[in-house]
């Protein structure tokens, strides 16, 4: 019999083409061929590659850089072979560097120097390492390095960011910052526009005959029906943190109204004529004697100096009152005849003020928690002083109670330089649910007088609850005294309220503004796959965005956890809760929380004995007009 002639095997690389370019990031590469012969069918299993640099390889194969010949080639069964050769270069790794952004503030923000410290928000990614927003470097052309929480000194200022990859590749960044001296702000009211709304409240102990009202321009208190007695109130808020000195400045005049004495000093409300100050809206003191304002109604200009008045009130009644942030001057009336016959009229309102350079922070009051078990043991807070001025000042400290020591009294801060000071409680003797409350009053020398009044509080409390936690509000209100939960309001007017089997925040008096705070305290040492869920109902209250970070407070709407009750990071933000008075019910992973912010602000953020979960409210109408309400708050650990 003819022998059969063995007919040659054939093979095509078909994968990367013939004079690609690859970077070694796509290694390893992929080779796709096939390969086949007339007696012996598929041999795409068969086949054999090499490199003319790393020799024998197989798909998927990790190249060197460099100009490669790849080599496929298959035998038959005959050993007949067939060979298909292409080019190919790979090119080195190109290193991209960080991007790199500064969130907040914005590029050409203007800051006045009362709201330091600033907080920047940071954003760096890396193509190879990832989130790398907790290496970013932080510096100022006028007070050098600088970190995510600064105090900025008065002046224009370059913010450079920067940041480095694991590579050795640098980006940055710059914005520009002006950060303005506190000035005396515009504390004027006159009434040319009406009634003011902002700022000011008013009161009429008879509402159906007590009337406040603007006439030609000018504030008139005076009663709508004759023979009838009422005493009008008009209330000034304003923002005296800080003042050095302040003098307030008027216009009044009476028309034939009787003279009802003031007291020197009164809780709430008088039926009386004249001028009082308050520092917490229930105690006050006369600030002009009624006989000085019997002047007819031609009226008179007054002037009024405060850091004087103050000084009388330290010394008879209360040593730690202070100008604040929530300072109040009451304009006050009381007689029984509608003008002209009876009746007061108020204008021209003008308080002239000057600031301390002496800044410290907090500057809200302080409320520090101690577990049972920990009773004996101190409980400590630190405050840090800040010199914004351009020349040295010296400052002191007092408290008023001996259980509350400072570690510090006085000290000299040259300008721009910072201290801190830690005032601690003494907690022998304590019981359960015992609170102790002190006002540290700080003096600037450069002031001539008491600049900040900081209330600090202590509160004995239960051993905190570990998950699961559940708490609805069926059966009213939790215990705030030696419960886990705390509240808080920024005014007087603000209100928290179990309303039916829900948390509700508002207001009592439209047109002021509140800040509304429910703080949950718990252990979560140790814990891991934890997740917080609770129900939210939004009662057309406008959205005031909460930032990443803050301290303290911030006038916004969210929900914030802290491990430390002083530096929070928002979970939720006012948008996530504009969901309608229908409610909606939210699931929030609090271990994906904790990584975002140990990668981005603190890496050494963790649950710990005492963790904070805060739910707050902003706003300036009583509900329905606005509110949020809150429900069903649970905290578990997910398997």
């Amino acid at each position: 019999p003819s022998q059969q002639v063995n007919q040659l095997p054939s093979v095509t690389l078909l994968s990367p083409a013939n004079g690609d370019l690859i970077s070694e990031d796509d290694n390893p590469i992929a080779f796709s061929y096939s390969a086949s012969d007339p007696e012996d069918g598929d041999l795409s299993a068969s086949v054999s590659l090499s490199s003319s640099i790393d020799g024998a390889i197989s798909s998927p194969a990790h190249l060197s850089v460099g100009q490669h010949q790849i080599t496929v080639q298959v035998i038959d069964s005959a050993g007949a072979s067939a060979v298909d050769i292409i080019s190919l270069e790979v090119t080195a790794h190109i290193n991209v560097a960080p991007e790199l952004q500064i969130l907040s503030p914005s590029d050409g923000s203007v800051i006045v120097e009362i709201d330091n410290p600033v907080s920047f928000v940071l954003s760096a990614t890396d193509l190879e390492d990832g989130d790398i927003s907790a290496n970013v470097q932080l510096s100022s052309s006028i007070d050098g390095l600088i970190s995510n929480s600064a105090i900025l000194s008065v002046g224009n200022h370059t913010i450079s960011a920067s940041v480095s990859d694991s590579d050795g590749a640098v980006s940055e960044q710059q914005i520009s910052l002006q950060i303005l001296p506190h000035q005396a702000p515009t504390l004027t009211q006159d009434f040319d526009l009406g009634i003011p709304t902002e700022n000011w409240s008013f009161y009429a102990s008879d509402s159906a005959v007590g009337r406040t009202q603007v006439v030609d321009g000018r504030l008139r208190m005076d009663v709508t029906t004759n023979n009838i007695y009422a005493l009008n109130e008009a209330v000034f808020d304003v923002d005296l943190r800080n003042a050095r000195s302040a003098v307030l400045h008027f216009w009044q005049s009476d028309r034939g109204d009787e003279l009802e004495v003031m007291p020197a000093v009164f809780n709430g409300h008088v039926n009386a004529d004249g001028v009082a100050i308050s520092n917490d809206g229930l105690t006050w003191y006369r600030a002009l004697d009624s006989s000085l304002l019997d002047v007819s109604i031609s009226g008179q200009n007054y002037a009024i100096d405060l850091n004087a008045l103050i000084a009388e009130i330290q010394i008879n009644y209360d040593g730690s009152f202070a100008y604040g942030d929530n300072f109040k001057i009451k304009f006050q009336q009381y007689d029984n005849y509608t003008y002209p016959s009876d009746g007061r009229e108020w204008d021209d309102i003008r308080i002239d003020v000057t600031y301390s350079a002496l800044t410290i922070t907090p500057a809200d009051k302080v409320s520090l928690l101690l577990s049972e078990e920990d009773i004996g043991q101190a409980r400590c807070h630190n405050y840090q002083l800040h010199n914004d001025g351009s020349e040295s000042l010296s400052w002191q400290a007092v408290t008023a109670d001996s259980r509350l020591t400072l570690d510090v009294s006085s000290g000299e801060l040259s300008a721009g330089q910072q201290d801190v000071v830690q005032a601690c409680w003494s907690t022998a003797g304590l019981a359960l649910g015992d609170t102790l409350n002190d006002v540290i009053v700080f003096s600037d020398s450069t002031a001539g007088g008491k600049t900040q009044r900081l209330e600090i509080e202590l509160l004995v409390s239960m051993a905190n609850p570990q998950p699961p936690f559940i708490q609805n509000f069926s059966n009213g209100m939790p215990p705030a005294n030696a419960g886990h939960w705390s509240f808080y309001s920024s005014d007087s007017v603000g209100r928290i309220a179990a309303v039916d089997g829900l948390l509700r925040m508002d207001v009592v008096t439209n047109g002021t503004f509140s800040l509304n705070e429910a703080v949950l305290r718990l252990d979560l040492a140790g814990q891991g796959h934890v997740q917080l869920s609770f129900f939210q109902v939004e009662i057309s209250d406008e959205i005031h965005a909460m930032p990443k970070s803050f301290t303290d407070h911030h006038n916004s709407d969210g929900v914030a956890i802290s491990m430390d009750g002083v530096t929070w990071y928002q979970v939720v933000d006012a948008s996530g809760l504009e969901v309608g008075n229908v409610g909606q019910s939210y699931n929030i992973d609090l271990d994906a929380e904790l990584a975002r912010i140990q990668s981005t602000y603190d890496p050494s953020f963790a649950y710990t004995s005492e963790f904070f979960i805060k739910f707050q409210q902003y706003d300036n109408y009583a509900s329905p007009k606005d509110g949020r309400e809150w429900n069903d708050i649970s905290v578990t650990v997910v398997p």
